[in-house]
């Protein structure tokens, strides 16, 4: 298998696994847990895992040169404020509207490397803009008669962990150059643990009371998403990059709906529908121009 096609496989396990992580936190709050306690737990469960791996590989994935950690830095902040502002708005919102709204992040990968990589958006990222923003304004139905189902915060907190991810994207193909995807992934856990940690002062009380159902689905969540999202989304940016992997990540919006439906009982309103299949497509078209770049 060639590195594009590892990539793009890397990256569609990652999103899947993204996915399955949505319904492992709406499980953990059906047992009682908050994000802090969920994400303190499960952090704590990869990090055993991840600092397996690094012993493993030992220094054979350190890479030279100097590290700019500047951009390391908010490349960590970045993932921390996705990860624990999703983890919220599962609080308020169902497993499948929460998903389609974490999917405006397309537009804000195309905004964020104009940004930090200084590459002006084109005529195609300016209509997948327009897209995603009328996409999430069909996904969460703010007519004056549905005012009332919608939780507000809820919504700013989805489309928060969106620009988070976006820019965790962004950051992530530089910071591939210098930081292994294990190195990347431990510290992006690492720092999920201790910005839940710190936003919850008496989480370690909290987590005296989780019951062992809480302790066994936070288990199982590690095992199965704790790691792999982040680290195959890591290694899929170090392969094919920051644009390739956004529209390979589109494949967590069905695969997260399926799941909603199946295991909650979520029920898909025809214009949540019909945003998701706008935000689906305005992610195809902001990889327009890879097609047919502009002739310098």
């Amino acid at each position: 298998m060639n590195r594009t096609s590892l990539g793009y496989l890397l990256t569609l396990l990652s999103a899947l696994a993204f996915a399955a992580m949505s319904l492992f936190i709406k499980l953990a709050y059906g047992v009682g847990m908050s994000p802090w306690s969920f994400s303190v737990i499960q952090s704590a469960f990869a990090l055993i895992m991840l600092g397996t791996m690094l012993l493993r590989e030992g220094g054979s994935t350190v890479r030279g040169g100097r590290k700019p950690w500047g951009r390391i830095l908010l490349f960590v902040a970045c993932g921390t404020t996705s990860a624990i502002s999703f983890n919220v708005a599962l609080l308020y919102l169902t497993m499948s509207l929460s998903t389609i709204l974490l999917f405006t992040y397309p537009a804000f990968v195309a905004v964020g490397a104009w940004l930090v990589l200084g590459q002006r958006p084109t005529n195609w990222h300016l209509a997948a803009l327009a897209m995603t923003l009328v996409g999430a304004v069909l996904t969460v139905d703010l007519s004056p008669a549905g005012l009332g189902s919608i939780h507000v915060p809820g919504v700013a907190l989805a489309l928060l962990a969106a620009a988070a991810h976006a820019m965790y994207i962004v950051f992530g193909e530089q910071v591939s150059v210098t930081l292994s995807a294990t190195q990347a992934t431990t510290l992006t856990r690492a720092a999920i643990l201790l910005g839940s940690a710190a936003l919850s002062p008496g989480i370690f009380r909290e987590i005296g009371t989780v019951s062992w159902e809480g302790w066994l689905v936070c288990l199982v969540a590690a095992l199965f998403c704790g790691v792999a999202p982040f680290l195959f989304l890591n290694r899929g940016l170090a392969l094919i990059g920051a644009n390739r992997a956004a529209i390979a990540s589109v494949s967590e919006l069905p695969f997260a709906l399926l799941l909603g439906m199946a295991f909650l009982g979520d029920v898909t309103s025809l214009f949540e529908g019909a945003g998701a299949l706008l935000i689906t497509a305005a992610v195809v078209v902001s990889q327009r121009t890879e097609a047919a770049p502009v002739a310098q």
